[in-house]
C-alpha cells in the first residue's frame, strides 16, 4: 500500500549495535556444499518465547542424528522478535544470538545446510506499520553478523505472513528488506513465503522478483481436519479423531462434540464419510490443486518453490501419517521441489536423538524409495 511504502522509505540507515558484532565462521569447522532438498524443521525450540518454554530444547546430538538418517538440511525457526529491543536500533540480545550461532555451527559441522527462519513475529502481523522498521533492523543485524558464513546457510525473511500483513503490505516490506540483505549477501539463498500463511493458492498474489538466488516457500497442512485432528490448540472444530488418509473410512465416523457445532467441520466429515477415494477430501483430491498452483507459478515466473513446512500431527494414526507423508513427498520430488517436514517435539514428533529413536513408519515414508 502507498502508506506503507512511504513509511518504509523513511527508515533510517541502520548502524549495527556493538552487542551483536560480526561473527567469523570458525575455520576448523567444515563448510558443506549447500543442499536444500530433504529437510526437517526444529520447531518449538528457538521459536518458543524462550527456549524450553514449550518443552523441547536443541541438543548437540540432534544434528549428527538427523544427518545420519539422510536429511541434508534443517530449518531453524527462531523468534528473534522476543530477543530484540523494542526501540531503535532494535538490538538483538548477544547471548541469544550466540545460541543461534551454536545451532547453525552444529548443523554445518554435521554436514547439514540451514534455513535460518525468522518465526512467530506476531506483532508484525497485527500492526505491520508499527513493526516494519524493527523487522528491517533485526535483519540488518543478522545480515551483518553472518557475513562470511558458508553458502549452506540460507535466510528466510518472515515465516507465514498473515493477518494485517497481507500480500500488498508484505510485498512492500520485501521491497525494503531484500535489498538490504542483498547488499551484504549478493549470492546467498533467500527464502520468502507465499502470502496467507504460505498458502500455495495465494502464490499469484506475490509479486515475482528477478533474483536467481530467491525461492518461494509454501506450507501444506491440507486437509487440516486430518493433520490437526485431536488438537487442543488448533481452534474450534478439530476435536474429531480417527480420520484416515486416504479416505473414505470403512466405517463412517461421527464428528466430536465441538466439530458437530461447526458447519464447515460437520460438512467436511460428511463428505469424508461418503465420497469415493478420487473425490474424498482426505486424499489426493485435496492436495492436487496445491501442487497445480505451484506448477503454474514456477512455469510463469521461473522462480523455484520450496516446501518449507508440512506434515500430519501425532493425533493421526501412524499408517495414515505415513501415507500422507509419502504422497506429499513424492509430489514434491517429482517436480524438483525441496522439502522440509515439520517437527516440533510436541504435536509433530519425529525423533528423539538422545534415545536414538525415529517415529516410524512416518520417517520411513520420507526415504523408502529414495536411492
Amino acid at each position: 500500500m502507498p502508506a506503507l511504502a512511504a513509511a518504509c522509505s523513511q527508515d533510517r540507515a541502520f548502524t549495527p549495535p556493538n552487542t551483536v558484532p560480526p561473527r567469523t565462521y570458525p575455520v576448523d569447522l567444515p563448510t558443506p556444499a549447500p543442499s536444500f532438498q530433504r529437510g526437517i524443521n526444529l520447531g518449538n525450540r528457538l521459536d518458543a518465547p524462550n527456549e524450553g518454554d514449550w518443552g523441547p530444547v536443541l541438543e548437540e546430538s540432534d544434528f549428527p542424528f538427523i544427518a545420519a538418517r539422510g536429511f541434508d538440511h534443517v530449518r531453524l525457526p527462531v523468534r528473534f522478535s522476543a530477543h530484540a529491543s523494542a526501540e531503535y536500533p532494535y538490538a538483538v540480545d548477544a547471548d541469544f544470538i550466540l545460541r543461534v550461532d551454536w545451532a547453525i555451527e552444529q548443523a554445518l559441522s554435521a554436514g547439514l545446510s540451514v534455513v535460518l527462519d525468522l518465526h512467530h513475529y506476531e506483532e508484525l502481523f497485527t500492526d505491520p506499520a508499527a513493526h516494519q522498521s524493527r523487522l528491517i533492523g533485526i535483519w540488518e543485524q543478522l545480515a551483518d553478523h553472518y557475513v562470511g558464513f558458508p553458502s549452506a546457510l540460507a535466510f528466510e525473511v518472515v515465516n507465514e505472513p498473515q493477518q494485517n500483513l497481507d500480500a500488498q503490505r508484505y510485498d512492500a516490506l520485501l521491497d525494503i528488506v531484500l535489498p538490504r540483505i542483498r547488499a551484504l549477501h549478493p549470492d546467498r539463498l533467500i527464502v520468502i513465503d507465499s502470502p496467507d500463511l504460505g498458502y500455495a493458492l495465494s502464490l499469484p498474489d506475490l509479486e515475482p522478483r528477478m533474483d536467481p538466488n530467491l525461492v518461494v516457500a509454501v506450507h501444506i497442512y491440507t486437509p487440516t481436519l486430518f493433520t490437526f485432528q485431536g488438537s487442543t490448540v488448533a481452534g474450534s472444530g478439530y476435536d474429531t479423531t480417527g480420520i484416515l488418509f486416504p479416505g473414505p473410512p470403512a466405517v463412517p465416523i461421527e464428528p466430536a462434540p465441538e466439530a458437530s457445532t461447526e458447519d464447515w467441520a460437520r460438512d467436511w466429515i460428511a463428505e469424508y464419510n461418503s465420497l469415493p477415494a478420487e473425490e474424498n477430501p482426505s486424499g489426493p483430491a485435496a492436495l492436487n490443486p496445491l501442487f497445480e498452483a505451484m506448477d503454474a507459478f514456477m512455469a510463469s515466473t521461473s522462480v523455484p518453490i520450496y516446501l518449507g513446512e508440512w506434515g500430519a500431527g501425532d493425533g493421526a494414526d501412524p499408517e495414515s501419517r505415513a501415507h500422507y507423508t509419502r504422497a506429499i513427498r513424492r509430489a514434491a520430488e517429482s517436480r524438483g521441489i525441496g522439502w522440509c517436514i515439520w517437527e516440533d517435539g510436541n504435536a509433530y514428533t519425529l525423533f528423539d536423538s538422545e534415545r536414538g529413536e525415529w517415529t516410524t513408519p512416518v520417517v520411513d515414508a520420507l526415504f523408502d524409495d529414495v536411492p
